[in-house]
C-alpha cells in the first residue's frame, strides 16, 4: 500500500498530521536522531506532502519547509505518536490483520540484522540507549557470528604466518 494512500486511510488528521518536518532532527522519545530513510519511503513521504499542501492551502493554512509532515489538523504540531500507533493497529485491524506497529519495529531490525547491519547501527535506529539492549534481544538473528568471527581470525593469523614466513 503507497504510504499516501495508507495515511488517509489510517487516521482522517494524517493529512495533515506529523512526526517531524523532512529531514529534521527527532526529539523527545526518539532521543533527537537522525536515520537514513529508503529512497522509496521519502518519494512516499514527498507525495504525501504534496497532498498535505494542498489539503492544506483548502482550508486556509500554507505550510512551509518547517511543517511537520504529520501533523495536527490545524497545522499547530505534530501528531502524538501514540495518535499514530493507535491509527495502525486500527487500520490493520480493520484489514483483519493482528500486526502491531511494535512488530514491524522488530521485523525491520530483525531483517536488517539478517542482512548483516551491524548492531551499532540497529541500535542506533532503535534508539536503544546501549548495544547491549539491542544484542540481548536479537542475538538469536545472529548465530554465525561466532563462527564467523573465528573464521576471520583464522584468516587473518595465516596471513600472518605467510608474512613471515
Amino acid at each position: 500500500m503507497a504510504v499516501c494512500a495508507g495515511l488517509s486511510q489510517l487516521h482522517p488528521a494524517l493529512h495533515t498530521d506529523s512526526v517531524a518536518p523532512l529531514g529534521a532532527r527527532l526529539s523527545g522519545s526518539l532521543l533527537s536522531r537522525r536515520r537514513a530513510m529508503p529512497a522509496i519511503l521519502i518519494d512516499e513521504l514527498k507525495r504525501h506532502r504534496a497532498l498535505q499542501a494542498e489539503q492544506m492551502l483548502r482550508t486556509g493554512i500554507r505550510i512551509d519547509g518547517d511543517s511537520f509532515v504529520l501533523m495536527k489538523p490545524d497545522g499547530s504540531g505534530h501528531l502524538d505518536p501514540r495518535s499514530l500507533t493507535f491509527a495502525i493497529t486500527k487500520l490493520t485491524r480493520r484489514q483483519g490483520s493482528k500486526v502491531r506497529p511494535q512488530a514491524l519495529r522488530h521485523s525491520h531490525a530483525t531483517q536488517i540484522l539478517a542482512e548483516g547491519v551491524h548492531p551499532k547501527i540497529v541500535r542506533e535506529r532503535l534508539g536503544h540507549a546501549a548495544i547491549a539492549i539491542t544484542m540481548a534481544i536479537y542475538s538469536h538473528v545472529m548465530p554465525n557470528m561466532q563462527a564467523e568471527a573465528a573464521a576471520k581470525t583464522d584468516e587473518a593469523l595465516k596471513a600472518a604466518q605467510k608474512k613471515n614466513g
